[in-house]
């Protein structure tokens, strides 16, 4: 592994909310992992700084509404909760009657499956043989190097 990748986005008390939710949104299996792992997180925080940035913080503040809903799901924050407890509130968000409550799930839904998707040590999971081109150019080679494990990950 060449360098290490410079979490910007999910950081902290984000990174713990993404992936515990992460987690319950893609569960880890047997031989596979969950979607709360470092190299999802790794995926969706390069995704975050290729965002606008009025989207962007909106996505921030949806980990902090998540985590502090948690309280009302299990009397901890979301982090703090059982699993029963993050399903039930994650359930909760997508089958809400506000519709940003479930935009919100939807967002977050959709960037942990492309995290986890996109990770090539994943694609044996679901019997994807890779890219039809695996050797073209990316305009940012940091995605490539995260999808392919050959990036250091630390937060």
């Amino acid at each position: 592994m060449e360098s290490q990748y410079p979490f910007r986005y999910l950081t902290g008390f984000r990174l713990r909310v993404f992936r515990a939710a992460a987690d319950r949104i893609v569960p880890p299996a047997e031989g596979a992992p969950g979607g709360g792992s470092l190299s999802t997180s790794a995926m969706v925080d390069w995704s975050l700084d290729k965002m606008d940035a009025k989207l962007r913080s909106k996505f921030l503040l949806l980990l902090f509404v998540i985590q502090g809903l948690g309280i009302l799901f299990g009397g901890k924050f979301f982090t703090a909760n059982s699993p029963a407890a993050q399903d039930r509130q994650l359930r909760w968000m997508e089958n809400n009657r506000l519709r940003l409550m479930r935009l919100g799930f939807f967002g977050l839904s959709t960037f942990v499956k492309m995290g986890y998707y996109t990770r090539e040590e994943n694609f044996p999971n679901f019997r994807y043989p890779g890219p039809l081109f695996p050797q073209a150019p990316y305009p940012d080679p940091t995605v490539r190097r995260i999808s392919q494990g050959a990036i250091r990950l630390e937060p």
